[in-house]
């Protein structure tokens, strides 16, 4: 339909900003041309609009580089309620859990994107990721998303990641991995079948207000670590006091779209 169409101009802007961005030393104006396949002419009209709202600038050398726009941006959305509710839980969470990886993201459609992450290689420093959508079938917060879409939602997916291709290697068939995802979606967690003698991998959903989820928090430990230490029961238990915690914050329930 005409009215789901994406605006090209907007797609070719937002095409210069990551070009620029990615280039070290910037671009000048026939490299950015070249290397997005556009002619000069379109090029200059998109970058001069870029540069007036300060999104680009050019220095005294002619290279492009990203303006002060973008890092305004970057620091109001550092700053956010959501992000320092996030990470804060977060931070506890790998105190709680230690050696555990621990991550959060938001579910859009039947897909989670991860957005943060704790890793225990660098602790107390929070990643702050793209927002790649993680394997729907065989990651223990792609499995609690996927448990919580709608019909129409696992339609796209499936348009996306066929079953067939991505999920019946692992599942064997669609019957078993229907039934677990209603287990998972009656108990608002999910434990990763996979890999499971090495690590335990596990989701918690955030749910919003109507009882939908929004985004959730994961943890992966490895079991050597989890003897004498945590149970699995133990690790659920944890992630989901942090969970209902986050769940309680308006300012990380109303957000059911990936952050920038």
């Amino acid at each position: 339909m005409a009215h789901s169409d994406p605006v090209l101009s907007l797609l070719k802007g937002l095409d210069i900003l990551r070009t620029v961005g990615e280039a070290e030393d910037g671009l000048r104006l026939n490299e950015l041309a070249a290397a997005l396949g556009l002619k000069t002419p379109a090029t200059h009209h998109l970058v001069r609009t870029l540069i007036l709202r300060q999104f680009l600038e050019k220095g005294p050398d002619g290279r492009l580089r990203l303006g002060t726009a973008v890092s305004v941006l970057g620091e109001q959305q550092l700053r956010s309620p959501r992000n320092a509710a996030v990470e804060g839980a977060m931070l506890t969470l790998q105190a709680e859990l230690p050696g555990a990886t621990v991550i959060w993201g938001v579910r859009v459609g039947a897909e989670f994107r991860q957005t943060r992450r704790l890793s225990p290689d660098r602790p107390g420093v929070v990643q702050r990721l793209s927002g790649d959508a993680l394997h729907p079938y065989a990651s223990a917060a792609g499995l609690i998303a996927l448990a919580h879409a709608d019909a129409a939602e696992r339609s796209v997916l499936e348009d996306r990641r066929p079953f067939a291709e991505h999920g019946l290697s692992l599942w064997k068939t669609r019957e078993k991995l229907d039934a677990f995802l209603a287990l998972v979606a009656k108990e608002g967690a999910a434990e990763s079948p996979f890999d499971d003698a090495l690590y335990l991998r596990q989701a918690v959903a955030i749910l919003d207000g109507n009882g939908q989820m929004v985004s959730a928090l994961g943890a992966s430990l490895p079991r050597a670590d989890i003897k004498g230490k945590h149970t699995p029961a133990l690790t659920t238990k944890i992630l989901k006091e942090a969970a209902a915690r986050l769940g309680k914050d308006p300012s990380v329930t109303k957000a059911s779209h990936p952050p920038p």
